[in-house]
């Protein structure tokens, strides 16, 4: 029997109009209840969310812990990501970050399927390994922050924009998750040898916590995180127009989820040199407006 998985997010409320698109974008095919860890949300925002999942949404206070030494609202974001196995009710957990528009219907149902002891997530490909971020001159602390000195820069690392677990194994993960993110930012070394323009991020820290608690990663199909790039995710329309894709070396499937985002009105902004076909072009753009338009409706606007 497939469990009916709780959704999880972390938003506040810069983030809000791409955390209701990624609701409506799922809502369309099922009822899931929905938890979101509020780091900002106003009334109003609130207010939108529960009308939109007709009222199946618990909204969870930030973890209290000690200020960072370099607090961003997206390292915050990035901090309460790895705090939320465990203190999510419901099981499995699916994480989605806001920016994820789930493209068809059984998205949710296949990954409620996740078994005990198990990650499942899609390698990044952004990172196929840590130099998107770090340099060899990380390495050291790297190794340290995550208690593992056989890491390498050529490890895999998962993209925690989407995730499924466990309620269980998720809260046995989040400690180590946690740990070694929270140590990275409070190096004192770490930072002055990241590549430029970029910075610390969790989902680095993810696989390594996972290897530290003996939990599998069981790698999604690249079609589960759909990063919206064809140099490293190819694209291509099938007969009927609708997108097909995965990673490099991937057989192409039904695209199951996008990662980009949207504007406050639902536009996206797509360039031909991220994507060459005119048709996903307009596939992409006029999937957001239709979940646009479905979380404004449930608004009553």
């Amino acid at each position: 029997m497939v469990s009916s998985p709780t959704v999880a997010y972390v938003a506040d409320q810069l983030r809000v109009h791409h955390l209701l698109v990624s609701v409506a974008s799922w809502v369309r095919f099922a009822r899931h209840p929905v938890a979101v860890v509020d780091i900002g949300l106003t009334s109003e925002g609130r207010t939108r969310i529960e009308r939109l999942t007709d009222g199946r949404v618990i909204f969870l206070a930030p973890v209290e812990i000690p200020p960072q030494k370099r607090s961003s609202q997206r390292t915050i974001a990035f901090e309460q990501k790895t705090l939320l196995g465990g203190r999510v009710p419901g099981d499995p957990i699916v994480f989605l970050d806001t920016d994820i528009l789930v493209a068809y219907p059984s998205f949710l149902t296949t990954l409620a399927q996740v078994p005990p002891n198990t990650l499942w997530a899609s390698r990044s490909a952004w990172d196929a390994d840590f130099t998107w971020t770090y340099t060899a001159e990380s390495l050291p602390e790297l190794c340290r922050a995550t208690n593992q000195p056989d890491l390498h820069l050529t490890d895999p690392i998962v993209n925690s924009g989407v995730w499924a677990m466990r309620a269980a194994t998720a809260a046995r993960v989040v400690g180590e998750w946690h740990r070694g993110f929270r140590a990275a930012v409070d190096s004192p070394d770490l930072s002055h040898t990241l590549r430029p323009r970029t910075g610390i991020g969790d989902q680095e820290f993810l696989l390594p916590a996972c290897r530290a608690c003996g939990v599998a990663w069981e790698p999604l199909h690249g079609s589960f995180n759909m990063q919206v790039h064809e140099r490293r995710m190819p694209w291509l329309p099938d007969l009927s127009g609708r997108p097909r894709g995965g990673h490099i070396g991937e057989p192409a499937e039904p695209i199951r989820a996008v990662h980009y985002g949207c504007e406050p009105d639902g536009t996206v902004r797509l360039e031909p040199e991220m994507i060459a076909s005119e048709t996903l072009r307009r596939w992409i753009a006029e999937e957001y407006a239709s979940c646009h338009d479905l979380a404004t409706r449930r608004q009553g606007c």
